[in-house]
């Protein structure tokens, strides 16, 4: 997989999209949850690669990126500033972007602070921080960490741990979101409820609740999940109102 230079660091990413690794289609950019990598979404690369250029990377600390010991280089904003890089270099002017859980929170920071860059926002199992911050590292954080910790190296553990808690409560900034938004969350995940309270502050948000699934739900039921945002793009791309709910 490829590796560039992102902030004086060295970040891992990789590209998909029709017909192998794409120039073409429009950009489609995930970031991943705490202590997971890119392959993370290993259920959803045919799905989006086989219409977007679906643009996947390893945040700092995590994956085949650098893990810092510097803990002062852990924050959301240095999270948001790695996203920008990876898609500055990259060519990407306007992209669709989202991420899971702490990938939820990257790429809120980064739509807020570069709404320009972002065509639409998808937020998947994720919480706008303040109150909802200590159930994001709770219970779900220690199972990903089970399943993904091989592949984290401490400094990477303790500085995006040290990030999360630091992040600042975006909840009184969510009206400043212009673009449409995708808010998808497991039924059964804690963060359902942060889920369900963001839509309530973006008049043109989309809340999508998967049945039987928890943290995670791109893995729990990868169809339904792939599925929703599919449809969610094309009636972005379609001009369609996507202020609604729905329980799959």
């Amino acid at each position: 997989m490829p590796v560039l230079r992102i902030n004086d660091l060295p970040l891992r990413y990789e590209i998909h999209g029709p017909g192998g690794p794409a120039t073409k289609g429009l950009p489609l950019a995930l970031a991943h949850g705490y202590t997971a990598s890119l392959e993370m979404w290993e259920d959803q690369i045919a799905a989006f690669g086989d219409r977007y250029r679906l643009i996947l990377y390893d945040c700092r600390g995590h994956g085949g990126s650098a893990a810092p010991e510097d803990m002062a280089l852990y924050s959301m904003d240095a999270f948001a500033q790695d996203l920008r890089g990876l898609l500055e270099h990259l060519g990407v002017e306007k992209a669709y972007v989202g991420g899971m859980s702490m990938g939820g929170l990257i790429a809120l920071h980064f739509a807020l602070g570069h709404p320009q860059m972002v065509r639409a926002l998808l937020l998947f199992d994720t919480a706008p921080g303040g109150p909802h911050l200590d159930r994001l590292m709770g219970s779900e954080a220690l199972a990903d960490a089970l399943a993904y910790f091989q592949r984290l190296r401490l400094h990477g553990y303790l500085g995006a741990g040290l990030a999360l808690r630091q992040a600042p409560d975006y909840a009184p900034r969510l009206k400043e979101l212009t673009m449409p938004v995708l808010l998808m969350a497991g039924e059964q995940d804690s963060m359902a409820q942060a889920a369900e309270e963001m839509h309530q502050q973006i008049l043109h948000s989309r809340l999508v609740l998967l049945k039987g699934a928890g943290h995670g739900s791109s893995a729990w039921r990868p169809d339904a999940f792939n599925r929703a945002v599919l449809e969610f793009l094309a009636a972005v791309e379609g001009g369609e109102l996507v202020a609604d709910r729905m329980v799959l």
